[in-house]
């Protein structure tokens, strides 16, 4: 080290002695006091005692260049329970908006001032500064007793949302944390209501509208609007309100255009485009001074009615989108949505009941119904359904649906002023009804017309009223039932096991089946195998047998019946397990009989020596005149079968196995679709009748069988060959007959196998051949 770097060391180490003595050690964190924290200005009520907002009961307004505004709560509407209700008295008489009065009311009371100034305090507004002198709004609170607070609203503080308000004869200055422009710059048209009528739509009890020279009058009773005007019917309460009571409870002005005209012609309100007069009823409950008596009495309820008007005059611009109108509240004339206008022309139809008969079927009693000339009176006598001097059964489904299109029945449409009855087949109505049910002294008659031009719907008509409604086609067919069709429509009803015995007679054969252990066995013709599925099927549907419908009484002839297609007597034996003790009697054997027919397309049936006729289903038919004899044409498989030759009018084909493939015999050559063959050799030995002719000794001469136009000849891998011949039955038709002459069966084929039997070689060829 040298002597010049330890000259440098030493005057570091001087400076930094003389700094330490010099200046003051800086204090630490922790020796500094930390600042108060800031703390929020104390705030307080400016209306001490702060008033209850419902005590308010009148405000003035007062702004410097504006007419005096005067809000008053209306006394009449001042009890527990209904909306507050607030008039303007001043500058001119009109309703006020109640939510707008009443926010002002909330915004006054609710001032919290977070600082005052006293006049010439140090560093004090003056009332100048405030916008105190004069205020730009001095608004007052009157309370029910009388007591007024007035308070004056200044400028807004500068740098805030706050504004500088006084207390009226108070020199004091608040701060409030309020901005209060708005409430200085509310309008009166502010404050005017803009619902032209003040009512309750479950209050209306009579509405009259009166437009274009025509009065519609409805009017209510309990739960029960009528119409009384242009016509007498039942209202629907429900539409009524939708349509008319609740648009107009809404209805607003769009704008006020004069409030004290010295004519209504310009508006056209002098006559009326449109007027409404509504009549409401407000019940209320009066309080009673407390007595001993008063305890056990019901409290006093009172009824206010109230006349609402509203008057509705010509267009009010060019665009022909608002009208003028006037109400009964006042003078003043506003505009209006002309659509909002348009709806309250009543539609007749539209507000109408639809319930025709407003009658519940619970509370049907007695119904007379009249159809075709006869007559036949339904009764409910606990609650059971019968028809008076006829023991039998009824069905409970098609009951049901009688007396619920009763109640049901429902107007499209109705013709306050119709022409002559006949117009509507009322003068010989289709079918008439006579309905008593609690509540009612007489019967009312409803009588069911004929059908409107387009078939879709039908004319009916109350008795006791002069107008025809016209309802869906659907509804008064359900009215117009014959009294048969709501009979039982269950033939037989037993358990499967007691069907023992079946015989069926057709067209002069006649087939025996007995039940034999859990299956079937075919007693006749003997020697004949059984349709196993038919037999089974047979038996469930007859032990089962419900039908489609009751259609008549005593017409056999006109329901093919006379005489019957076919003819079934079965034998049941043994009681119903669940249902019948077991006694001698219940062993007893009973016979029924069960004859079945068609007419135009419908099969039909009748049992016993019962009259009524009834309609099967479809399904039924074929079941109940199924083959019975197994319908197999042949015994062998397909895999059995080695040729087929097919002779017919229209030439012949000859199909042959060789080895695994099918070839056509005359030309080798061509080539077959092996499935199409496959699949038509297959249906060849799975062939059945439609129904058997003859299953032993057949007439095959007599049938046109024994040199028969057309031949299916059947070569077999044992040796062995299977004919059958085919002929016409009548000109012109398929070759449906057909015969096995070896076995002289003679049977009927159906029109799809036929064809496929007889179709050309085209149809084995591929797809690409053709």
């Amino acid at each position: 080290m040298n002597f010049k770097t330890t000259g440098l060391l030493l005057g570091l180490l001087i400076v930094v002695g003389l700094v330490w003595l010099l200046f003051p050690r800086g204090r630490t964190p922790a020796d500094v006091e930390p600042p108060p924290s800031p703390r929020a200005p104390a705030t307080t009520d400016l209306l001490d005692p702060r008033p209850k907002d419902e005590d308010i009961v009148r405000v003035e307004v007062e702004r410097p260049g504006q007419p005096r505004l005067v809000l008053e709560r209306s006394a009449a509407n001042t009890e527990a329970g209904v909306e507050q209700d607030w008039r303007m008295v001043e500058p001119f008489a009109a309703q006020a908006e109640s939510f707008k009065v009443s926010g002002l009311i909330r915004t006054l009371t609710g001032l919290q001032s977070q600082s005052r100034y006293e006049p010439g305090a140090a560093g004090a507004p003056t009332a100048a500064d405030a916008g105190l002198e004069p205020p730009a709004a001095t608004i007052t609170l009157v309370d029910a007793q009388g007591k007024r607070t007035a308070v004056q609203i200044g400028k807004k503080a500068a740098m805030s949302n706050d504004t500088y308000v006084r207390l009226a004869e108070r020199p004091t200055i608040h701060v409030v944390a309020r901005d209060l422009r708005p409430q200085v710059q509310e309008r009166i048209q502010d404050y005017r209501a803009k619902r032209l009528l003040r009512f309750k739509p479950d209050e209306v009890v009579r509405a009259r509208i009166e437009h274009d020279g025509r009065t519609y009058d409805f009017s209510r009773s309990g739960e029960e609007w009528v119409i009384n005007e242009p016509t007498r019917a039942y209202a629907d309460g429900a539409k009524l309100r939708s349509k008319l009571l609740s648009p107009l409870s809404m209805m607003q002005a769009a704008d006020f255009v004069e409030d004290a005209p010295t004519s209504l012609t310009p508006y056209g309100l002098d006559e009326p485009f449109l007027t409404v007069t509504l009549t409401t009823e407000h019940r209320r409950t009066v309080a009673t001074a407390p007595s001993e008596a008063a305890e056990t009495q019901p409290a006093e309820v009172r009824i206010d009615t109230q006349t609402h008007v509203v008057r509705i005059g010509g267009f009010a611009d060019l665009k022909n989108e608002r009208r003028y109108a006037q109400t009964d509240a006042g003078p003043t004339v506003v505009a209006v949505g002309a659509t909002e206008v348009t709806g309250l022309v009543p539609n007749l139809n539209e507000l109408r009941d639809p319930r025709v008969t407003r009658l519940k079927a619970a509370d049907l009693t007695e119904i007379s119904l009249t159809l075709a000339g006869q007559t036949a009176v339904l009764r409910k006598s606990d609650g059971t359904w019968r028809i008076v001097g006829d023991a039998g059964e009824l069905d409970d489904d098609a009951v049901k649906d009688f007396v619920t299109a009763i109640e049901e029945l429902s107007a499209i449409s109705t013709i306050d002023e119709p022409e002559a009855p006949a117009t509507y087949g009322l003068d010989v109505p289709r079918a008439e009804l006579s309905i008593s049910a609690t509540g009612r002294v007489t019967p009312l008659v409803l009588r069911i017309g004929g059908a409107t031009a387009s078939g879709r719907n039908a004319y009916v008509q109350l008795a006791d009223q002069p107008g025809v409604v016209v309802v869906s086609e659907a509804q008064a067919a359900r009215l117009a039932v014959n009294p048969p069709s709501l009979r039982s429509r269950e033939v037989f009803g037993y358990a499967l096991e007691r069907v023992q015995r079946i015989r069926v007679e057709r067209g002069g054969d006649a087939f025996l089946i007995e039940r034999d252990g859990e299956g079937w066995a075919l007693r006749e013709p003997t020697d004949t195998p059984l349709n196993v599925a038919a037999a089974r099927a047979l038996a469930q549907n007859l032990a089962r047998l419900r039908a489609r419908t009751v259609v008549a009484r005593d017409e056999p002839a006109r329901h093919g019946l006379e005489p019957p297609a076919v003819t079934i007597r079965f034998e049941v034996t043994g009681p119903t397990p669940a249902t019948v003790p077991a006694s001698p009697e219940a062993e007893a054997t009973e016979l029924h009989v069960l004859r079945v027919g068609r007419a135009n397309g419908v099969a039909y049936a009748h049992r016993d020596d019962d009259p009524l006729i009834f309609e099967l289903d479809e399904s039924v038919w074929q079941s109940l005149t199924a083959e019975l004899i197994e319908p197999r044409v042949f015994a062998f498989t397909a895999d059995a079968v080695q040729r087929v030759q097919i002779v017919a009018t229209g030439g012949t084909l000859e199909l042959a196995r060789q080895g695994e493939r099918w070839i056509y015999v005359p030309d080798p050559f061509v080539a077959l679709d092996q499935k199409k063959v496959q699949d038509f050799v297959h249906d060849l030995a799975e062939l059945r009748v439609e129904t058997w002719l003859a299953y032993h000794d057949g007439d095959l001469a007599a049938a046109g069988l024994e040199s028969a136009p057309a031949s299916v000849r059947i070569e077999l891998t044992d040796g062995t060959e299977a004919v059958m011949t085919l002929t016409q039955e009548l000109p012109g038709d398929l070759p449906r007959r057909a015969g096995l002459p070896a076995e002289r069966r003679i049977f009927r084929l159906r029109p799809a196998d036929v064809e496929k039997i007889l179709r050309g070689l085209n149809q084995y060829l591929p797809a690409a051949a053709q």
